[in-house]
């Protein structure tokens, strides 16, 4: 035991030449796990103390490979190694003994740090939660290759009660590192029950904690900096109950009024190691749900930018949830499974609490985006917004109107209460799969039903929490269909890697095409536009050989054509998902491109002059004349040039799709230019086709206008000389989405015509369906889950 109490402090003390760092205190003398490990000698900052300059850096490799050559011992002969054969990038090491070290490592290939390939070591490159834990289990004497292997580190490290940064994606920073060091300690040794803190000798209950201090705040519950103050610490349970936990937070009111309410309100912030918890008090007289629409129902709004860029776009740690007084939920930005609430409406208006999963363990001083917003209704208009920061209503598509949270208050004694929400938010995503349609869904239905068990027995613990949503994820994501038909398409959740995780090895990019087009009016004015187009990775212009097909994706009313992948360098919602079905193998590699309808600046007043429904009608002509030569000829596609005729023998290989005003824009395509598509995805809008223009078009049909328009687009394709078989139409929307009952209507009369609309998900006979989905509503989150399940089926069988 000496032995390994030698080897476990030499391998501790080698952290002191690992940079760490914190963030700036908002509040003197509250101890980190930081100072904690400075006060324990374990480690040192840079000379200066722990303090806040470094928080943001990476640990990088070669601080993996120093404290693994500590761990066996080898460091000293390492540092005095002298070598003329190193890794060619040796010199991108500016530490003269790093690249004795990195000589080392070459000369000693058992030590398994045999580089990245090329011959090349990467030392500043990133290290990873699988490093760091694969050395951390290392220390308290799992061995790879004998007690694990190295694939499987994160989850023998989870076994073994360490998760806490192992959801980190990519390079950890050095503040995850203190993260598991601080977790090692509290962790038992293989084959022993004193943790390695209490082998060392470290008594860590009494290590200089001292009671929080609470942080200066002014009538509004705002810090000198503008901030909203979050302390450490978290309900029993989110259930709409104010429990004394929330006694500790700081009550913020909201400020920002647009329109004219009463009504007002207060939100309180904690926070643990795994998630943010929110608390919105509503006094409010008259509450309502009556709208159709969930913005415009009595709801709280709360926001988070996890990195605090606050860059405008929402990516991937971005989110926007909703939930009104009856504990209706939605999203217009997130993942819906990081979202547990409650609500409960109370004698003066209602109470919401929720708690939303963060994707990486927090720190006092973290500083995050935030913001919060009380939707207030009457009947069924939403008479007013309340914020706590944003004045000009946007913060819903524009993150840089958020303010700022800071997170304070947690000692080094402070122990998160066990996390079962995660697991109990994917065991309700779970339960809307359709198993059935799964040849091992009774996987998924067994670990379903470990998982309740286990949230409901008070003795489980955070391990077996941790380890069935492990399982439950991996057994999601690896379901396969059978062979059984249905017509009904089902409309799966995003997987959640699929939101946040976009490797460069998987990335596509987005360039700006710019091209002339004009009015197509009268005034046959000459215009210059440009739009913005996804090639998925990989692609190679000078490779004329391989051909990809492609997607003309329409934006909706008050977008653009930045809304669906922002703009050059940077990455989306839509794009992550597009890049992993495409690297899954899920949808076949596609062009996407993205223009506008429209031909003035948004908020300009020429825009609020133009005749809309006059330019989306007709915004074929410039689809067909101008964007598609342009694109075809630049991109490789599968026309062999940009003449009308052979455009048109290459729809099998084009598709347009479109959401809202988007949505009547495919339609109009349908109508108007059915020779250049095979593939059409209108979401959340039917065809506004008029019938007096049917009429016009010398078409006599007699019913409703539904059963009008549905024969009418029937005989589009017929005229056209089409059949079934050369037409794929996938629509979509959801319940509470204000076009689905027209969309519904539509669908239902276009079912009745079987000679050309063959309805069936199965797309072995049918070429045909409509996607909805429960409580989904008119944004882009829900636009984002529709694609992600209609994707894979384009251009299955183009010829």
């Amino acid at each position: 035991m000496r032995n390994l109490k030698k080897l476990i402090a030499a391998v501790l003390a080698m952290c002191v030449l690992v940079t760490f760092s914190l963030p700036a205190f908002a509040v003197d003398n509250v101890n980190t796990d930081a100072q904690y490990l400075e006060k324990l000698n374990i480690i040192n900052g840079d000379g200066n103390g722990v303090n806040a300059e470094y928080l943001a850096k990476g640990t990088t490799r070669i601080q993996a490979a120093v404290i693994s050559l500590k761990l066996y011992g080898l460091l000293d002969e390492a540092l005095k190694f002298s070598s003329e054969e190193n890794f060619v990038d040796a010199d991108s090491l500016a530490w003269k003994e790093g690249r004795n070290v990195l000589a080392y490592l070459k000369a000693n290939p058992q030590l398994g740090w045999n580089g990245i390939g090329g011959d090349k070591f990467d030392p500043n490159g990133p290290a990873t939660a699988q490093m760091i834990y694969k050395i951390v289990l290392e220390v308290l004497g799992y061995k790879a290759g004998k007690d694990y292997i190295y694939a499987d580190t994160i989850k023998f490290a989870a076994e073994k009660g360490l998760t806490k940064i192992s959801t980190v994606k990519g390079q950890i920073s050095n503040a995850n590192l203190v993260t598991a060091l601080i977790e090692a300690l509290n962790t038992p040794v293989a084959g022993g029950t004193k943790t390695l803190a209490e082998v060392l000798g470290y008594d860590m209950a009494n290590i200089g904690e001292q009671e929080i201090q609470r942080v200066k705040v002014d009538a509004n519950g705002l810090d000198a900096s503008g901030r909203v103050v979050a302390y450490y610490g978290a309900p029993d349970d989110i259930d709409g109950e104010i429990e004394d936990a929330w006694n500790v937070a700081e009550p913020v009111k909201f400020t920002k009024i647009s329109g004219s309410t009463d009504t007002t309100a207060t939100l309180r912030v904690l926070w643990d190691d795994y998630a943010v918890y929110f608390l919105a008090e509503v006094k409010d007289a008259n509450i309502s749900d009556a709208s159709g629409n969930v913005y415009e129902k009595d709801s709280v709004e709360f926001f988070l930018d996890e990195d605090n860029k606050r860059c405008g776009i929402y990516e991937g740690d971005d989110s926007q949830f909703r939930i009104n007084f009856k504990n209706e939920r939605s999203a217009d930005h997130g993942d819906l499974t990081n979202l547990y609430s409650a609500a409960k409406v109370v004698a003066d208006g209602y109470v919401i609490e929720g708690r939303v999963a963060l994707s990486e363990t927090p720190a006092n001083g973290k500083v995050m985006g935030m913001e919060g917003q009380i939707n207030d209704a009457t009947g069924s208009t939403r008479i007013a917004t309340i914020n706590i920061f944003d004045t000009t209503g946007t913060a819903y598509q524009d993150t840089s109107k958020f303010g700022q949270l800071i997170l304070t208050g947690k000692g080094p004694n402070s122990i998160s209460k066990p996390n079962y929400y995660d697991l109990k938010s994917l065991v309700i995503s779970a339960k809307d799969i359709e198993l059935q349609r799964y040849s091992n869904g009774d996987v998924v239905d067994s670990l379903i039903k470990e998982s309740e068990a286990a949230i409901a027995d008070k003795a489980s613990t955070q391990a077996q929490f941790d380890q069935l949503l492990i399982k439950l994820q991996a057994a999601i994501d690896n379901l396969v269909h059978n062979d059984l038909s249905f017509d009904e398409k089902e409309c799966r959740d995003i997987p959640k890697a699929y939101r946040t995780s976009d490797p460069e090895n998987i990335r596509g990019t987005i360039v700006r095409v710019d091209y002339k087009t004009n009015t197509y009016d009268q005034e046959a004015k000459d215009l210059d536009k440009y739009m913005l187009v996804y090639l998925p990775h990989g692609y190679d212009a000078n490779d004329k050989t391989k051909k990809y097909d492609i997607l003309y994706l329409i934006h909706g009313n008050a977008e653009s054509q930045h809304t669906a992948f922002g703009d050059v360098n940077q990455n989306t919602e839509l794009m992550r998902v597009v890049d992993n079905l495409i690297a899954d193998g899920k949808m076949k590699p596609t062009i996407i491109v993205t223009p506008t309808w429209y031909n003035t600046a948004p908020f300009s007043p020429e825009r609020q002059n133009e005749d809309g429904m006059f330019r989306i009608k007709n915004f074929h002509n410039e689809l067909v004349k101008d964007i598609i030569p342009t694109i075809e000829g630049k991109f490789n596609v599968y026309a062999e040039s940009t003449s009308e005729k052979d455009l048109i023998a290459a729809r099998n290989h084009r598709a347009v799709g479109g959401f809202s005003m988007g949505s009547a824009c495919t339609w109009f395509n349908y109508i108007y230019s059915i020779d250049y598509f095979k593939y059409y995805i209108p979401i959340s809008l039917w065809c506004f086709q008029d019938i007096d223009s049917i009429k016009k078009e010398g078409y006599n049909f007699t019913g409703t206008d539904d059963e009008i328009r549905a024969k009418y687009l029937a005989e589009i394709a017929k005229k056209a000389g089409y059949t079934k078989d050369d037409i794929r139409i996938f629509c979509a929307t959801g319940t509470a989405d204000l076009a689905y009952s027209g969309m519904n209507a539509q669908v239902d009369e276009m079912k009745k015509l079987t000679d050309i609309f063959v309805y069936s998900a199965d797309l072995r006979k049918g070429n045909f369906y409509y996607l909805t989905l429960n409580g989904g509503a008119h944004n882009w989150t829900c636009v984002n889950r529709y694609l992600y399940n209609i994707l894979p089926d384009l251009f299955l069988d183009s010829k």
